[in-house]
């Protein structure tokens, strides 16, 4: 069995380096095609990677009017908050808006 084996690998040895010209071809090739792989596949983690962090930084936005009643914030928070796709529902009454606006804008440098 071992004969069988080493003789083998002593034809293989022959045939690799008798038709060389073939064997660096078929080396190059396989090589390329281990590259190609690996490249894609870098390629496909890093749009997954990016896809899934889009994903968790989408934000809505919603203005409601001035008239609407607390009992039609709860129910509305309520049923988006229900939504599986949603993760959080914050919201902000007018004045809390206005005064995270203020703390935001730096205020311009003028006579006192």
């Amino acid at each position: 069995m071992i004969s069988f084996i080493a003789f083998s690998l002593r034809r293989a040895w022959q045939g690799f380096w008798r038709n060389g010209v073939m064997s660096v071809a078929a080396t190059a090739t396989m090589v390329l095609m281990l590259l190609l792989l690996a490249g894609f596949w870098i390629v496909q983690t890093g749009l997954s990677a990016g896809i899934e962090y889009v994903e968790q930084k989408v934000q809505v936005v919603a203005e409601l009017q001035d008239d609407v009643s607390d009992a039609d914030i709860s129910a509305l928070r309520v049923q988006i908050s229900a939504m599986p796709e949603v993760a959080q529902v914050d919201y902000i009454s007018k004045d809390q808006a206005a005064a995270t606006s203020r703390r935001a804008r730096p205020r311009p440098a003028g006579p006192t």
